[in-house]
């Protein structure tokens, strides 16, 4: 229930933005995606409407998202005063450059929006209950090792 709590919390507060629905550089192929996307990934940034959000500076361990052939695993602070983590794994499927996590009847669509050896950057999509879809909250990641 608090994973549940949690993710509601976080999907309420984010805020939109606007951008094109085709991101991706010229030399980014969503055909690599399902490859290039494997791999433990560390959380460096992420953005609000535009506006950087803040990790507690106090904490030693990174945050990261750790992605398999079928798993989508992501070890994320507990809130913005702790250092406690909270592990959240999701089955995924990847649609050219759509992202689509599910923990049970939880459904969270990404857009990836950046991808090569060392960056992961994607826009969270929201749907709106007129039937259209606008972009979120950026995450960039980094890759570890």
């Amino acid at each position: 229930m608090r994973l549940i709590n949690f993710l509601l919390t976080f999907f309420i507060v984010i805020a939109t933005s606007s951008c094109s629905s085709d991101d991706t550089t010229p030399d980014q192929s969503p055909d690599n995606f399902a490859e290039d996307i494997v791999g433990t990934w560390e959380l460096i940034n992420v953005w609000d409407n535009g506006v950087p959000r803040q990790f507690p500076e106090f904490c030693d361990n990174p945050q990261t998202v750790q992605v398999s052939e079928t798993a989508f695993l992501t070890r994320m602070y507990e809130g913005d005063d702790s250092c406690q983590f909270e592990s959240t794994s999701f089955a995924y499927g990847l649609d050219s450059d759509i992202i689509e996590l599910s923990l049970g009847s939880i459904v969270i669509r990404m857009r990836i929006v950046e991808l090569d050896s060392e960056i992961l950057r994607f826009h969270f999509i929201y749907h709106t209950e007129e039937g259209g879809d606008y972009d979120g909250e950026i995450w960039e990641l980094e890759r570890m090792g």
